[in-house]
């Protein structure tokens, strides 16, 4: 659940090059040490810091009240999604609370952020799987031409292999929950990360005031505790 929830880390990740792809930093200009340039890089700051406040708001409220409606409805009638019935026992949540056009609506509605999720993951991890094989000199990412010609290609290839593995296995929950394991590992080297990237190649006029550095460094260390004994728990208990 901890890799799972809330902002993860493919949302952070895709959001980064986002940023990077749609120009956010471009407004900016390239760093100088001019006070122009501090006041332009932290306006732009402070629009994606409201982006990250947007996003924690909305996917918190959005948990909290799927995890309610799960205790409310599902454990009372000790229902477990699992195997093939992941997505009708859940919609149960629904139907047994506004009646059966609750869980058709349900089901509509979650084959539609299922496939909201496949579109939003398809570019991410084809830009993510090519930046990767660059760290590693299969080619220059800086060269624009076999950097989109790797990406197209990933875009094909990713989401056949993912099919491919769900028909094989047949266990959509199994899935999830290993997709959750590998997402809290990569949870917890963001944060390493961030914390690194803070205090070795940030400038220091846009890392915001002492109340942001103690709430990265609180945040860091919720993460890598939370982290590390949610996965645990899970592999040893």
């Amino acid at each position: 659940m901890f890799g799972l929830t809330g902002v993860g880390a493919g949302e952070i990740t895709s959001y980064t090059y986002w940023c990077v792809e749609k120009g956010y930093a471009a407004w900016s200009g390239p760093r100088d040490d001019s006070v122009e340039w501090a006041s332009r890089a932290n306006g732009r700051i402070s629009v994606m810091k409201i982006d990250a406040w947007v996003a924690w708001v909305v996917y918190t409220v959005s948990t909290l009240a799927f995890y309610i409606l799960g205790a409310a409805v599902l454990h009372p009638q000790n229902l477990v999604p699992e195997g093939r019935e992941v997505m009708t026992t859940l919609s149960s949540i629904f139907s047994s609370a506004v009646g059966q056009a609750g869980g058709v609506i349900f089901l509509i509605g979650a084959g539609l952020a299922l496939y909201k999720t496949v579109i939003a993951n398809v570019p991410l991890q084809a830009r993510i799987v090519a930046n990767a094989l660059a760290v590693f000199n299969v080619f220059k990412w800086t060269d624009q031409r076999r950097r989109d010609r790797w990406m197209r290609l990933l875009m094909i290839i990713l989401p056949l292999g993912w099919a491919i593995i769900g028909v094989a296995v047949s266990a959509p929950l199994v899935l999830v929950l290993f997709g959750g394991i590998l997402n809290a590992i990569y949870l917890i080297g963001v944060a390493i990360s961030t914390v690194y990237l803070s205090r070795n190649e940030t400038d220091p006029r846009v890392k915001g005031g002492s109340f942001m550095k103690v709430m990265m460094w609180i945040s860091a260390f919720a993460i890598i505790l939370v982290g590390g004994v949610g996965l645990y728990t899970t592999l040893f208990s």
